[in-house]
């Protein structure tokens, strides 16, 4: 089964064990998209089925690949986050102090 990963580099506090479930759920179908949420606030990263692979390809500027399902209409399922900062990316300084505290407090969890 093949699909495309499409993961934001500014995302660094995605766990594994995310994308390890988002690709079960996608092996289960990989004729729907599997994205990452957090309660009910849909996020990155996210598995496009490889139906997609010409129109994320032919994708240009800023337009999103989820406009691709919109568009080709593909159902698409939600994998929970452990926790809302899985979602977070860097976009200001102010964002990576609240990362970099998350990420504190994730690996005190871990140990």
């Amino acid at each position: 089964t093949v699909g495309f990963l499409f993961m934001p580099a500014d995302q660094p506090l995605v766990r594994s064990e995310s994308l390890r479930r988002m690709a079960v759920q996608f092996f289960r179908n990989p004729g729907r998209a599997v994205r990452l949420c957090f309660g009910q606030t849909p996020g990155s990263p996210v598995i496009f089925p490889v139906g997609c692979r010409e129109d994320l390809m032919n994708y240009t500027g800023d337009r999103g690949g989820m406009e691709v399902i919109r568009e080709r209409q593909i159902p698409c399922d939600g994998v929970q986050a452990e926790a809302a900062w899985e979602l977070w990316d860097v976009d200001t300084p102010e964002k990576m102090e609240q990362i970099r505290v998350a990420y504190g407090q994730m690996t005190d969890k871990e140990h």
